[in-house]
């Protein structure tokens, strides 16, 4: 395994070892001083802000300022460095802190095999295990559960905030609606039909529909958001979206426009389609497009008995609206660089209009540009003033709440969304409400704020209905999933995201909905009903054939391929593992792919490869955020040392194992290290002991509450107690899972294996026909397939 350490001056920092050598003398360093050292150090070749390092060091960031500079004091005295000289860590004034010294890396092998980037199987694997081996019979053999729900938290909570990275946007010159009841007065408006195919005259069919809408709203009137409409109609195309949009949005009224270009004027017609089957028809024409439309939603207005708004600027204002409307048509059809162009294109002046300068904002965070977007916000921050243009201004402070979260700076987030959510107040915006409290709420719950998070989730919700915001919705549903995640409460979670995948499908969101189909995998899979995440996959697989986000490729295929590793079809989730480490852009996505590879070959009794895989797995993943996954790759390699009789090595590796999970805040982490230190003491015959740590693991796996967790503990204590014939023990540990057998094959395994040693036959028979059944490519342990003869009269041992 590569062990990697870092070289500044005279100090040698080695991460795995949690060691400091100051010109050669190992320096007395406390845990989160070592971590922040190392976490500097890691990230040297930019500042990182005070959230960050926080948030890497402590997982939260409600610390003390106190705290955070009394560390930071004590990372500069083991350096030998005052806060003056700062020719090592560099203090960024008002921001955070950068690791400014030369570093070298150096990489030793620690006496294991090494990587030369070659398939670990491709070498002379080792033999299967035979009876009586370590693999064939023994605790350390028990199938290893992936807890794989948890590691993609990250990513898609980073997804889910580039789905909502449209801002929103309305014409704010508008006055600003008077409250009322808009769950009952929500109008769509549906895409507009032209009849030209002039392609000069292409946007009018979402741009107008846009444009429309805007109007409406600015003259008091609720209105579904476009994208919702736009995404609804895509899928219902042989009623012109009509059908879809309304069961989807709950909508009262549907508008029905259409542009008829005649030789002298455009005439443009609006259809009021409300629920009981009424309708009513207003239309209004003028040589340009844009004053014909307004005028007709205009009269839609009066007919609804809204105030109309009041135009400020007159052709020169239509010349705006027609610009927006092009962009935002480019826009609905998600064509970025078009709208870009279209800005970059527009008269000087026109550039320099809040609503141009703020759609910049919203694509430069598109496109990933989160400082450019940051400068343009803050500039139209300091002309929207609060009382004369409270919504833009709201819209503007959600934005810069969205790009702290996104930069990962949460706790910057907090203050602009407050300000957002009381601005808005009593006024009839749900829309922008919704979109300002789910941010809020993506903020608090990277805080780990979870009741916070959980109380904004629900008001955004409950506003985004109001609205009809499906997409909002959507995202709501994928983070109220995670925050069930982040509680540990993955059957509460499983709804939500069933809920997510059903609304982006509909919606034809095809990211969204294949993270949301991959998360409602893996819960199954934590759940323990490996048969449902497999269905579920191969349903959902060819739904995605024209997905191209790598993030949503690969979750989906990587749900995938555990699935399949779940059911026993190992070559298939082998094959599927080795396309995707192939093609792994990052090391965190490599990693990841080799913690699962080696659980895959250590299934499969491929004890060397599994070793390999496993041991690249840990090398790669360092990041707070990985630790689940790190520890079970640090499983697989005490494991499978154990196995290929490596009993120095196994010991070295186990005590870093136990020093490295002892310094993670992760039940689930230490949970997985007791249990390796327990099956070494089983094995070492120093029972107690293990009985001690196994117990431990176990109360920590109940604690959890999560299936997969549980059940990892099980099948290795309840194997070792029925080996040293704790019979009565090991009843009640296996006991535990029971009410799993009939899905999960390790549950099986375990009640076959105790039903063998109690002599009960026609409970081992059943059992074992289960495992079978379950069973796919994977063996049964050795002696636990065939039941025992039955002891004879004047046999040793016959009483017994």
């Amino acid at each position: 395994m590569t062990r990697r350490s870092y070289r500044f001056g005279d100090n040698i920092l080695d991460v795995d070892a949690r060691r400091l050598l100051s010109a050669g003398r190992p320096v007395q360093v406390p845990a989160k001083v070592f971590d922040c050292l190392v976490y500097l150090v890691q990230h040297r070749g930019r500042a990182i802000g005070h959230d960050e390092l926080v948030a890497a060091v402590w997982g939260k960031t409600e610390i003390s300022e106190s705290l955070l500079r009394q560390t930071i004091r004590r990372v500069r005295s083991v350096l030998d460095e005052d806060g003056s000289q700062q020719s090592v860590l560099r203090t960024v004034p008002g921001f955070g802190y950068q690791f400014a010294a030369e570093v070298a890396v150096e990489d030793r092998q620690d006496g294991r095999p090494g990587l030369d980037g070659a398939d670990p199987r491709s070498a002379r694997a080792a033999p299967p295990a035979g009876d009586g081996s370590v693999v064939g019979d023994t605790p350390a053999r028990s199938p290893i559960r992936r807890r794989g729900w948890r590691t993609a938290i990250g990513v898609i909570v980073l997804a889910a905030a580039v789905t909502a990275v449209g801002f929103g946007f309305d014409r704010w010159t508008a006055r600003t609606p008077a409250a009322g009841t808009p769950s009952l007065e929500a109008a769509a408006v549906l895409p507009v039909a032209v009849n030209t195919a002039d392609p000069t005259w292409s946007w009018v069919r979402l741009g107008l529909m846009d444009l429309l809408a805007t109007r409406l709203r600015s003259g008091g009137q609720l209105v579904v958001p476009s994208e919702s409409v736009v995404a609804l109609a895509r899928g219902d195309a042989a009623n012109d979206g009509s059908d879809a949009i309304r069961t989807g949005t709950g909508a009262r009224y549907l508008v029905v426009p259409s542009a008829r270009r005649t030789d002298k004027d455009w005439v443009v017609r609006l259809e009021l389609r409300e629920a009981d089957g009424a309708t009513r028809d207003v239309e209004a024409r003028n040589a340009d497009l844009v004053i014909a439309g307004r005028r007709a939603a205009d009269q839609l207005l009066a007919l609804l008995g809204k105030a109309l708004p009041v135009d400020q600027a007159g052709t020169a204002d239509a010349q705006a609206d027609e610009l927006l409307a092009r962009i935002k048509s480019a826009l609905l059809r998600d064509d970025v660089d078009s709208a870009r162009a279209l800005i970059d294109g527009a008269p000087a002046q026109l550039q320099r209009s809040p609503e141009l300068r703020f759609l910049h904002a919203d694509m430069d965070v598109r496109s990933g540009r989160f400082d450019e977007a940051q400068r343009r916000l803050e500039s139209l921050l300091a002309e929207a003033g609060a009382e004369e243009a409270p919504v833009l201004r709201a819209r503007v402070l959600n934005g810069l709440g969205l790009i702290a979260v996104r930069k990962e700076q949460p706790a910057h987030a907090i203050a602009p969304l407050d300000e957002a959510i009381a601005l808005l107040g009593e006024r009839n915006e749900p829309e922008v409400l919704g979109n300002a409290y789910n941010t809020r709420g993506m903020a608090h719950s990277r805080l780990s704020q979870y009741d916070l998070a959980s109380a904004d989730f629900a008001r955004s919700r409950l506003a985004s209905e109001i609205a009809g915001n499906m997409r909002l919705l959507t995202l709501i549903d994928s983070n109220e999933g995670l925050l069930a995640i982040s509680r540990n409460q993955p059957a509460a979670a499983l709804p939500l995201f069933e809920q997510a995948a059903e609304r982006s499908e509909r919606l034809g969101i095809l990211n969204s909905f294949a993270l949301a189909s991959a998360y409602t995998i893996w819960i199954h899979l934590a759940l323990l009903e490996p048969e449902r995440a497999l269905a579920l996959y191969e349903a959902v697989s060819p739904k995605l054939d024209g997905l191209r986000n790598p993030t949503g490729v690969f979750t989906i295929a990587f749900s995938g391929a555990i699935a399949l590793q779940g059911n026993g079809r190992l070559s298939e989730a082998r094959a599927q593992l080795d396309r995707l480490a192939e093609n792994a852009q990052d090391t965190v996505t490599k990693g990841v792919v080799r913690g699962q590879q080696a659980q895959v070959e250590f299934e499969r009794r491929q004890l060397q490869p599994a070793l390999t895989f496993a041991q690249e797995a840990v090398d790669l993943l360092v990041m707070p955020d990985d630790a689940g996954t790190r520890a079970q790759a640090w499983l697989v390699v005490v494991r499978a040392l154990r196995g290929l009789e490596r009993s120095s090595d196994e010991a070295a590796a186990l005590t870093r194992f136990a020093a490295w999970a002892e310094g993670v805040d992760s039940a689930p982490v230490r949970m997985s290290a007791r249990i390796a230190q327990a099956e070494q003491a089983w094995s070492d015959r120093r029972y107690d002991e293990a009985i001690g740590d196994y117990e431990d693991a176990l109360r920590t796996a109940i604690g959890e509450a999560v299936p997969a967790e549980i059940a990892l503990v099980v099948t290795s204590y309840g194997a070792a107690l029925i080996e040293n014939d704790r019979l009565d023990r090991a009843s009640a540990v296996i006991g535990q899972v029971a009410r799993w057998s009939e899905h999960d094959f390790a549950c099986a395994v375990a009640q076959a294996r105790l039903y063998r040693a109690l002599r009960q036959r026609e409970a081992w028979q059943l059992a074992i026909d289960r495992a079978r059944r379950l069973a796919g490519e994977r063996s049964l342990p050795a002696g636990v397939a065939t039941f025992p003869p039955e002891p004879t009269i004047g046999t040793p041992g016959a009483d017994h």
